[in-house]
């Protein structure tokens, strides 16, 4: 979810392509990385993405944040470029700087701390999903095999009473119904 700075900022066209790109920025650092990026946004909140890999394979990242950083300890990667005229209108309005006022504040510490508790929940959530599609699969097998099998059963059970029931009604008929069937 977005907070509601966010959502008015993305709703001008230029403010949301350079939120997409910031995203982006942050998504490509976690991949590359391996591990949670902790970023600043154009519009000067700080972000983190979560890479989430399994196996060794990047699946995506979780994004999260748009929070204010109180006297940040380090300097975060950020996209550069210059706010667009919408943005700079935009940023000048009230509805602007209450939305911003909502925002919450914390500090570098709990930052790091978030991301790395949303990396670990992340992907033990991808883990323990592919494990459950991996038993669904393995039991959808396993009933497929047992219906084989069942019919396979089946199947012989029927020609060995087809086969007694020839044998008896041989035995019980001329000699011309066994040249026909056969013995």
């Amino acid at each position: 979810n977005f907070t509601n700075f966010c959502k008015a900022y993305r709703e001008i066209d230029s403010c949301r392509e350079k939120c997409y790109q910031s995203d982006a920025l942050g998504g490509i650092t976690a991949a590359r990385l391996g591990k949670p990026s902790l970023y600043k946004c154009h519009a000067g909140l700080y972000d983190m993405a979560v890479p989430i890999i399994f196996d060794g394979q990047f699946l995506g990242s979780i994004l999260a944040g748009q929070v204010k950083i109180e006297s940040p300890k380090k300097e975060y990667p950020s996209t550069t470029s210059e706010p667009s005229k919408e943005a700079i209108q935009f940023l000048e309005t009230d509805k602007a700087k209450k939305y911003l006022d909502e925002i919450l504040v914390t500090d570098d510490e709990h930052m790091e701390n978030a991301a790395n508790l949303l990396s670990i929940m992340g992907n033990y959530v991808v883990k323990s999903g592919f494990a459950q599609y991996m038993q669904n699969e393995l039991n959808e097998k396993n009933v497929k095999l047992a219906d084989e099998k069942l019919v396979k059963n089946s199947v012989h059970k029927y020609l060995d009473m087809i086969k007694n029931t020839i044998v008896v009604v041989n035995n019980d008929s001329d000699k011309s119904f066994n040249d026909t069937v056969g013995d």
